[in-house]
């Protein structure tokens, strides 16, 4: 892995963790994620579940 591509992805985990800490609605922190996580890990899908307690 390249240095580039290490700060590319440490610039991403920054930019999820600035969004975190300010209030959004959940469907959009959870598609930002996502889509970090695709971005950093090269994926071409991913998914996320929910786990709701009745």
């Amino acid at each position: 892995m390249t240095n580039h591509r290490i700060i590319e992805q440490l610039d991403k985990l920054i930019e999820i963790s600035i969004t975190l800490s300010k209030e959004k609605p959940q469907k959009e922190l959870l598609e930002m994620i996502l889509r970090g996580a695709k971005s950093m890990t090269n994926a071409d899908g991913g998914t996320l579940y929910l786990i709701e307690s009745n």
